[in-house]
């Protein structure tokens, strides 16, 4: 298992997506050793920054808990947090991006979908990362329990990325 989690975000940032960063780190107690960990980078403004860059890291990021999909929930956002937790800018607690997203997946005919989609979010990190979750038996992921994945919308072009999280292989 040691090996599982590196290699699928080496896969992932090998296929244009934006991965944490992960290492290995053996631990000591009072000079004790309780074993090799596997250490990776959270997803939070500090990634954003690294990865999108200092003017690109105030935008709204959200984790899907288990469950979370792009149902239309309705206008409260109280049913999105159920299954959605804020990253970023929580004190604003303005949640209408994500309400608006799932509206329209859940209300546009699947013919129309694409072109709806497209001006809004990178389709290929949604893709790249669907097509790696099935490819990699990666249940605990959206493709498998609804979990385990973040989406941030970028500020400067309002497009929504999708970034994996903690694969359970």
């Amino acid at each position: 298992s040691l090996v599982r989690e590196p290699l699928y975000y080496e896969i992932a940032r090998a296929a244009g997506l934006k991965t944490p960063r992960t290492n290995y780190a053996a631990l000591y107690i009072n000079d004790q050793y309780y074993g090799l960990y596997v250490l990776g980078e959270v997803i939070n403004s500090d990634f954003l920054k690294n990865y999108f860059g200092s003017k690109e890291d105030t935008g709204n990021l959200y984790k899907g808990n288990i469950g979370a999909n792009f149902a239309d929930l309705g206008d409260d956002k109280a049913k999105y947090k159920e299954v959605w937790e804020k990253q970023t800018n929580e004190d604003a607690d303005d949640w209408s991006d994500l309400i608006e997203l799932c509206k329209l997946i859940d209300s546009t005919p699947s013919a129309q979908l694409k072109a709806k989609l497209e001006p809004l979010m990178d389709i290929d990190s949604v893709l790249t990362a669907l097509a790696l979750d099935n490819a990699t038996v990666n249940l605990d992921s959206y493709v498998g329990l609804n979990q385990n994945f973040n989406i941030y919308r970028r500020p400067s072009d309002k497009r929504w990325v999708w970034l994996v999280w903690d694969p359970s292989l």
